[in-house]
């Protein structure tokens, strides 16, 4: 028992770390450190961004790679908003139409439910003056441009195929004081027409066409009674 007792005590002296084996210790604990900082450091400015970084893609963010982007507030978009698969997504399933709000460029819908609206009274629209609103065949500028301006930035050339535009002009609605029917710029100039909403006097053309037809009908038969009844006095 006295030797195992002294085997354990020069075991424990053996194993005590000497002052040099602490200085080499300390070493290699404090270059492991450093190793592991450095590493750390440069993982984070690969994979992270500066305040300058960030600003600057906040004012100007391009590109944004994600397939689907999710927001629960508004997005504000300073220039152009294009989506252009849009033109060949084929929606089948319930649908609204897509309205602008002129003040601040909201995207939205338009209800037509009773629900919503009050002081509700039959509509008195000028038909005469509405049908003296004259639809033309039309070039826009712009597409003209693509094929005979060569400084223009969307220059297309000679063989660009300037497609015909059916419409009406805006100035000649506001003459005819189809002014509801009208958009209109900053500056108070008919600038566009509200083509959707033109089913409302259209109706009102069709259903006062229907009514002559009828008052027609109506005298004719009356006329018709008149014409037999004096046939059967003689």
């Amino acid at each position: 028992m006295k030797l195992l007792g002294e085997m354990q005590r020069r075991l424990a002296e053996l194993e005590t770390p000497t002052g040099t084996s602490v200085n080499s210790l300390v070493a290699q604990v404090q270059e492991a450190i450093a190793n592991i900082t450095s590493t750390v450091t440069a993982a984070i400015s690969v994979n992270s961004y500066t305040k300058a970084q960030i600003d600057a893609k906040v004012a100007s963010p391009g590109a944004i790679s994600p397939a689907t982007v999710t927001t629960s507030g508004d997005v504000q978009v300073g220039g152009q908003l294009r989506a252009p698969d849009a033109v060949t997504n084929v929606i089948t399933s319930p649908r609204y139409s897509m309205w602008i709000e002129t003040g601040t460029g909201r995207l939205g819908n338009t209800s037509s439910s009773r629900r919503y609206k009050q002081d509700i009274t039959d509509a008195e629209i000028d038909l005469d003056e509405f049908l003296s609103v004259v639809p033309f065949v039309f070039h826009y500028i712009a597409e003209v441009r693509k094929r005979d301006d060569p400084d223009f930035e969307e220059y297309v050339g000679p063989d660009y195929v300037v497609a015909d535009e059916y419409g009406l002009m805006a100035e000649d609605l506001h003459s005819a004081g189809m002014t509801p029917w009208v958009y209109y710029d900053a500056e108070g100039r008919p600038d566009s027409v509200n083509y959707t909403m033109l089913v409302v006097p259209l109706l009102a053309a069709a259903r006062a066409e229907r009514d002559a037809r009828q008052r027609v009908e109506e005298q004719l038969h009356a006329l018709t009674e008149r014409v037999l009844r004096i046939e059967e006095g003689i």
